[in-house]
């Protein structure tokens, strides 16, 4: 199948699409089976790989969710935005030092991206940098800002007025 990824990518994107979807209507295990049906097609999909474990963490299974997290960043090819996602993992699944190393580690590239490293230090319980990251992210205009809003990885965080200052100065309505 992998043989003939080109032919399959518009089904690929469009499946992950809707899984991603599923998961931010908090649909999680809806968002499971869809992501499973995406990496039926493509096993090598990587992006598949890093929502389904976005999922597996909001549903608590961490052990899945940071074996999918290592899946991603092999077949992304150790990419920062991956890595990220697989510190967030260890960070849900309470392995601290895991977590820790991993954002060392992506802080230190040519590219750093914030709002995944911000998920990692709510996952962390570290709000003030959490914060910061996000803050970051802002000013860099990071794409995955635009779900901000619906973000159940963010949900520790709403009820800050840091956070409700975040979202108005990217004009979502309150």
């Amino acid at each position: 199948q992998s043989g003939n990824a080109l032919q399959y990518l518009p089904w690929l994107i469009i499946n992950t699409v809707v899984g991603v979807e599923l998961f931010y209507a908090r649909r999680y295990e809806e968002a499971i089976r869809q992501y499973q049906k995406t990496l039926e097609m493509d096993p090598n999909f990587p992006i598949a790989h890093l929502y389904l474990a976005e999922a597996y963490i909001q549903t608590g299974r961490f052990p899945d969710a940071i074996a999918e997290a290592e899946k991603a960043v092999s077949l992304a090819g150790g990419a920062p935005l991956f890595a990220a996602e697989l510190a967030l993992a260890h960070a849900a699944a309470g392995n601290r030092a895991a977590a820790n190393r991993l954002l060392k580690e992506v802080c230190t590239g040519a590219y750093v991206p914030k709002y995944g490293v911000a998920m990692a230090h709510i996952a962390l319980g570290d709000y003030k940098q959490a914060l910061a990251w996000l803050e970051g992210a802002v000013e860099d205009r990071s794409p995955q800002l635009v779900f901000l809003k619906v973000d159940p990885k963010v949900d520790r965080l709403r009820s800050d007025p840091r956070f409700q200052d975040v979202l108005r100065r990217m004009n979502f309505p309150p």
